[in-house]
């Protein structure tokens, strides 16, 4: 019993930790209007991701960043199952006025609601738009992400060309798989960070991409390279253990471009991989521009 209540301590300590360190902010308080709950028991959360790499960025007015990730969480009444969907941020809706009157009313990109007035203004456009009344906001920046990267191990990635960064601390990567921590993998895909002067067009020719990634979930990484104009038309493939019907579907509908169950016997992985770079790097016409 007595380690029982040992364990139990850490745990709320660690719990009240992470607790301590959120942010908080009431973006239901000034809106009117709102959609009425149709079901008791229900949870919707809405799950925005910023491109903001400020911490003391304001969350509940107009700023500089916009949301580039929106997702509606439903938790249905028996709160054994969870149902997500995703908003394209390119997605044209009305936007309502923001609280001062500045921006708003008027027909634009969703992800331009949260630049324009906050979370506030982000849950209006969506409750308007979809007539589901949120009950929770949870939002994350680039800050948050690259925490959560590194709280799962990192990213494992394969470099094209053996690279030495132009910034400190000037680290050498060399041609093959590295591991990079969250703010590394982020700067060296988007050539930012240590990585700036890097031209982000100039990519892998083909991506493989496991779903089960140490650190990021590779439907994420999908959702990103997709959500980005200059990695749109890289040709990824999926390539992993999960004979779930679901990851199919979903990476499909992220944008991959094939979706290959990976052999559990290594020699049939490597004859699998074989295969794979076979058609892409010489027999597959890419992008123009690409490769």
């Amino acid at each position: 019993m007595l380690v029982a209540g040992i364990g139990a301590f850490a745990g709320y300590q660690w719990i009240k930790g992470v607790d301590d360190d959120l942010r908080r902010t009431d973006p239901f308080a000034d809106i009117a209007g709102r959609p009425q709950k149709l079901a008791d028991g229900t949870v919707n959360i809405l799950l925005l991701g910023t491109d903001s790499r400020d911490p003391d960025a304001p969350i509940d007015q107009a700023g500089k960043w916009r949301t580039d990730t929106i997702v509606l969480m439903h938790i249905p009444a028996s709160h054994d199952k969870a149902y997500l969907i995703s908003f394209p941020r390119d997605l044209w809706v009305h936007v309502p006025a923001s609280k001062d009157g500045q921006f708003g009313n008027t027909m634009a990109k969703i992800n331009a609601a949260y630049a324009w007035g906050g979370a506030p203004l982000m849950v209006q456009t969506v409750e308007e738009y979809t007539g589901v009344r949120m009950d929770h906001v949870v939002l994350i920046d680039f800050g948050g992400f690259v925490k959560v990267t590194d709280a799962v191990g990192g990213v494992d990635m394969n470099v094209e060309r053996t690279i030495t960064s132009i910034h400190k601390p000037h680290r050498k990567f060399t041609k093959g798989m590295n591991h990079f921590d969250g703010a590394e993998a982020l700067d060296y895909l988007f050539g930012a960070g240590q990585y700036v002067g890097r031209d982000p067009a100039d990519s892998p020719s083909v991506v493989l991409l496991d779903l089960k990634l140490p650190k990021v979930d590779g439907l994420e990484v999908l959702r990103r390279i997709r959500a980005d104009e200059r990695t749109r038309l890289l040709p990824v493939v999926i390539l992993t253990s999960s004979k779930e019907e679901q990851d199919v579907v979903n990476g499909y509908r992220f944008g991959c471009n094939s979706y290959v169950r990976k052999p559990v016997n290594f020699d049939e992985f490597v004859e699998a991989a074989r295969q794979l770079g076979l058609y892409w790097l010489l027999l597959n016409e890419g992008p123009p521009g690409r490769g």
